[in-house]
């Protein structure tokens, strides 16, 4: 399959695409491309026929940056709006369905958040406790990090201290890691601080910060190519070494251009070799890799970096790559060119070691339960690939039952992997009647489902793991 690439519908003047994702299903049945611009607009796109667009202005501000996916699955994509002086900077839901803004979490006045993630973590220890999500930001004008909850209003915010040179930085990109299994509850972020001209900001680094902690303070960690390297943005995730997984972090910076992997356990970096093109954002890919938007190819990436990169094709002539995110159905990689107005479509390789993961199941805490009540988290899955747990990848959720169904009365849904490379499958409520439910977990119609029976009995039997 060869890279193409599809113009942003110019029709009402100049459009100039930011970043991308696929977002929730619609009550259409489909999952469009959903793309963020500098020009009043959200294009919504058919993967199918990425030249089917039609872009969305009521309540779109002029700037809309980072765009994500709703974690839960409900019919929304979140994104950022890098306001102008003197005005809010929201981050935004965007109702798929009606096709408008439902919510707007603001920020502090001329604020300029950019990328926008998530991060799930359990409310205690117990396997079968429910789960939050968060969408995470990172502020720069005002040195704050913070999280909205699904479901809730308003920004919380956690501030940098900026009395000193070394945190004399202009924030950019966020990630998260939970710091300990026996403590689901205690993350930390992990933020990209950048040297700046206009404001003057001097310091790039890594910064991190463990809200949780008793006395918690923001530190920072050099970059390995010292100070004049400027990191851009980073991605968390695991790497299984025996029976242990360890967190690390992933980071794209310039000057000089190179991909950076951070060992969180050890404190120790490794290094990419110096690439031709600038690279932008990350993401994981269904084949264990990273996958890197660059100015000038899509670069590949085993997850030690140290090694050769992947073997990839460069863009059409002329094009760069800013943002991209990982379409679960084709097997392809969409990307934003901000240089020629167009998205680009290109397909993930299955050549060499570059083969596909696979859902694995890791526990089912509940196995049977009465009729009419709720199974908070049912079955937890995780998607393996290249030998590690993989985030990011979209797992399709499915109900097989006569009056069982998901909280919100559907049967299926569609959620990614968080940054462990794990599913929590939704809450289960239970019908009347009692009846044997499946339950089935995959990578969409690229594996078989991992599938395992919720009993629904009057007298179930005492199975909580």
């Amino acid at each position: 399959m060869p890279i193409t690439e599809f113009p942003i519908d110019q029709s009402g003047g100049t459009r100039v695409p930011h970043s991308i994702t696929v977002g929730p299903t619609g009550t259409d049945g489909r999952r469009w491309l959903w793309v963020t611009t500098d020009n009043n607009a959200l294009v919504q796109i058919s993967r199918s026929d990425p030249t089917a667009q039609t872009a969305h202005t009521d309540l779109v501000p002029q700037y809309t940056a980072g765009i994500i996916k709703d974690p839960t699955d409900r019919k929304v994509v979140w994104f950022a709006s890098p306001a102008g002086p003197q005005d809010y900077d929201p981050i935004y839901e965007f109702d798929i369905d009606r096709r408008k803004i439902i919510n707007k979490h603001n920020l502090q006045d001329d604020a300029r958040a950019q990328t926008i993630t998530s991060v799930r973590f359990k409310t205690s220890d117990s396997p079968s406790a429910p789960v939050k999500d968060y969408i995470l930001f990172a502020e720069p004008v005002h040195t704050n990090v913070g999280f909205v909850e699904v479901g809730q209003d308003g920004a919380n915010y956690h501030s940098i201290p900026t009395g000193t040179d070394e945190f004399n930085t202009w924030l950019w990109s966020v990630a998260a890691t939970v710091n300990d299994p026996d403590t689901p509850t205690k993350y930390t972020y992990w933020v990209t601080g950048q040297a700046h001209d206009r404001p003057y900001r001097k310091t790039n680094g890594l910064y991190w910060f463990t809200p949780a902690d008793e006395g918690a303070q923001w530190r920072r960690i050099p970059l390995p190519s010292g100070g004049s390297q400027v990191p851009i943005h980073v991605i968390s995730g695991l790497i299984q070494d025996g029976t242990d997984k360890n967190p690390y972090l992933w980071i794209s910076a310039r000057n000089p251009n190179q991909i950076l992997r951070y060992d969180i356990k050890n404190r120790s970096w490794k290094t990419s070799s110096t690439i031709n093109g600038e690279p932008r954002q990350l993401a994981f890919g269904p084949d264990g890799n990273i996958w890197v938007a660059g100015t000038d190819k899509i670069y590949c990436f085993e997850k030690d970096v140290s090694r050769p990169p992947v073997p990839t094709p460069s863009l059409p002539s002329g094009s760069e790559a800013y943002g991209i995110c990982i379409d679960e159905t084709s097997q392809v990689i969409w990307y934003t060119n901000r240089k020629t107005n167009k998205i680009g479509k290109y397909p993930i390789e299955t050549e060499g070691k570059s083969s596909f993961g696979k859902t694995q199941m890791l526990i089912q805490p509940v196995k049977s339960i009465i009729p009419g009540s709720v199974a908070e988290v049912p079955l937890v899955a995780e998607f393996m690939a290249d030998a590690s747990p993989t985030p990011g990848i979209p797992l399709t959720c499915r109900i097989v039952s006569q009056e069982a169904t998901f909280l919100d009365g559907r049967r299926e849904c569609v959620i990614e992997t968080d940054w462990t490379g794990q599913v929590a499958f939704p809450a289960v409520q239970a019908g009347k009647a009692e009846e044997d439910v499946v339950l089935k977990i995959g990578w969409g119609e690229n594996e078989p489902p991992t599938t395992v029976v919720l009993h629904v009995r009057n007298e179930p039997e005492d199975d909580e793991a």
